[in-house]
């Protein structure tokens, strides 16, 4: 059964075209915000099952001249706190066969789904795609509105195959459930705007507003392009689903969006991430290449070793869009194995969803982590990888060191199983795995001013990564996102523990607020001294080490040569530069796509008007 399952998967969308975008004639609008719209507060309840129908009888609702909200400066419809304001607008369509992309901008404080007809067509910010919206439903995260701030609205581009069941010829309506982050929010804001992209010249509506642009119609590009139809599917948090991807790589020369494929086939795609899942509208997913019965296969993507497990970075808050790039490459300059990374442009069911970046998963393999990976561990001599970071689902499995925070004296750190696998472990490989590090950190702990701890860690990977965080002032350095493994055991010789590999930089190098503000200054291994409490902490073992005279004085040893060479500030301005001229105008595209540049995201200490600013920002920083 599954085989036949995959087979007709694979027949059906190999057999299909994925559709390339194409420019209508003209744009058009439908509805605009400043019109008069029909709203219900909901305090105590929401509205009828049937409120977002076209046949809801809504003649008993209030109207108001929109924006509608609580007036903090961008409403024009004054009303009291709420847990969901609902909104009903009816339009008008003369021929829904001329109509060849709608497209929905929305500025809003906190949250939204909006439906045509009672078809859900677009959601942010709330719960999964689909699920049920309560009139309490709690938002995954507070939301400012941004035209206020000099700002852009969000837009969401819908094609055929999201309205064409959705709108009529005649009446139609639109409709909005509006959330706030909670009852006692001192702001809510929705500002929505309609618009119809037409194929002929016909001119059937209203005339366009002023700020209008043209959303990103993705023709061609001097960066990859990869494409996935999900197949009228939703990508979740979990599980995957099966989608189908096509990669466009014309060799350096530019790929135009209905070239053929370097390479296609069937994926698993889910949503990846922790907070910047739940944050950010822009998501970042994980995927595997499969066959044609649904498992995995391994293969090479745009120059990059074969494997099946891949991730498609979206950076969103880091508007250089380069920051995992940077370090990844610094640490490889280091002598240590980070992911290899290749800017993308990616459209997801023929929408543009701005500039990725295709990054390899950690994981042991030749190509990748090569750590002599056995077949079985049966005991410390095997090798394996750990983290310490935020506790996620069946990947959190782990245990407690023995030693406590040096900041909180309550709380010990939490090692968790990456490689192999808690449930491919028996109970003696995971006792042989925790033996192990608690000699390690037994070792760790009784180094003080002679070089005992070269017994028990690779004190160059420790260096390196030491290096890293600190150049970066990594925000979630050393307490979160942070690998360390340990190889194979040699002729019975005990392999020592090593740092690494690097992950996840978003909030660094300037990108992150905390008591220094910019974090220029101090050291980030003392970053929970400094700044007080947290629920994740650091190791002792970088303020151990730090204070034995022979790893500082190897630590500052290859810190003086690394400044001669890759982090000397011309090498520095060197890569970046590069980057910024390899990406060209997929930049533009991003933040037409996800218009932020002016606006304070979080956690971003200054906002930037231009990409070359937020460039410049970083590389002061770095000199700083």
């Amino acid at each position: 059964m599954k085989e036949q399952f995959f087979i007709w998967i694979f027949l059906v969308v190999s057999s299909q075209q994925l559709n390339a975008q194409v420019h209508p004639d003209h744009w058009e609008s439908l509805i605009k915000s400043n019109q008069l719209w029909k709203y219900y507060s909901a305090v105590d309840q929401g509205p009828a099952d049937n409120w977002n129908s076209s046949t809801f009888d809504d003649s008993q609702w209030l109207s108001g001249i929109g924006p509608i909200g609580y007036g903090d400066g961008d409403d024009l419809t004054i009303i009291d706190p709420v847990h969901s304001l609902y909104l009903r607008k009816t339009f008008e369509i003369v021929d829904s066969s001329a109509i060849q992309y709608l497209l929905l901008h929305a500025d809003y404080d906190d949250a939204f789904v909006a439906w045509i007809n009672g078809i859900e067509v677009a959601r942010s910010n709330v719960n999964d795609p689909f699920s049920p919206v309560e009139y309490n439903t709690a938002v995954d995260h507070h939301r400012e509105a941004h035209i206020y701030q000099g700002g852009a609205a969000e837009y969401f581009l819908l094609n055929s195959s999201i309205f064409a069941e959705a709108i009529v010829n005649g009446e139609n309506v639109l409709s909005i459930q509006l959330i706030n982050e909670s009852e006692v929010s001192t702001d809510l804001t929705g500002i929505f705007d309609l618009s119809v992209g037409v194929n002929d010249t016909s001119q059937n509506y209203l005339p366009l507003p002023s700020w209008f642009e043209e959303p990103v119609l993705l023709m061609e590009s001097q960066l990859p392009i990869i494409k996935i139809n999900t197949i009228n599917q939703v990508i979740k948090n979990e599980p995957k689903i099966t989608a189908w991807m096509e990669v466009l790589d014309a060799n350096g020369e530019a790929n135009q969006i209905d070239d053929d494929a370097s390479y296609s086939g069937p994926i698993g795609i889910e949503i990846r991430g922790a907070s910047s899942r739940i944050r950010f509208p822009k998501k970042s997913f994980a995927f595997e290449t499969r066959d044609a019965y649904g498992d995995n296969l391994n293969v090479s993507l745009l120059g990059l070793p074969e494997e099946n497990d891949w991730i498609l970075y979206g950076p969103y808050s880091d508007k250089s869009l380069m920051r995992n790039v940077l370090i990844y490459d610094l640490s490889r300059k280091m002598g240590q194995y980070a992911s290899r990374t290749v800017f993308v442009e990616l459209m997801v069911n023929d929408l543009y969803q701005g500039l990725y970046i295709l990054m390899e998963k950690i994981k042991p393999d030749e190509e990748r982590l090569n750590i002599n990976v056995q077949e079985k561990n049966t005991d410390a001599s095997g090798a394996f990888l750990l983290k310490i970071d935020k506790i996620n689902g069946s990947s959190g499995f782990g245990w407690s060191s023995s030693f406590t925070a040096p900041t909180d004296p309550a709380e010990s750190i939490y090692f968790q199983y990456v490689y192999p696998e808690f449930l491919d472990l028996n109970p003696e490989s995971q006792q042989a795995i925790q033996n192990y590090m608690l000699d390690i950190e037994n070792g760790i702990n009784e180094s003080l001013n002679d070089i005992s701890y070269q017994q028990f860690i690779d004190s160059k990977s420790f260096i390196d990564f030491f290096l890293i965080n600190e150049l970066s002032y990594n925000v979630d350095g050393y307490r979160l996102s942070t690998f360390f493994h340990k190889e194979a055991d040699i002729n019975g010789i005990a392999s020592p523990l090593k740092m690494g590999p690097v992950w996840d930089f978003n909030l660094s190098l300037g990108n992150g607020f905390d008591c220094n503000q910019q974090n220029q200054f101090g050291f980030m291994y003392q970053y929970l001294e400094n700044c007080g409490s947290s629920n994740f902490h650091i190791p002792f073992w970088w303020s151990r080490l730090m204070n034995n005279p022979n790893y500082q004085s190897e630590t500052r040893c290859l810190y003086n040569n690394y400044r001669q060479r890759f982090l000397h500030e011309d090498s520095l301005k060197g890569f970046l530069d590069q980057q910024v001229l390899l990406l060209g105008d997929a930049v533009e595209r991003n933040f037409r796509r996800w218009p932020i540049l002016k606006i304070k995201t979080w956690p971003n200490v200054f906002p930037s008007t231009t990409y070359q600013e937020e460039i410049d920002l970083m590389y002061n920083w770095l000199q700083t």
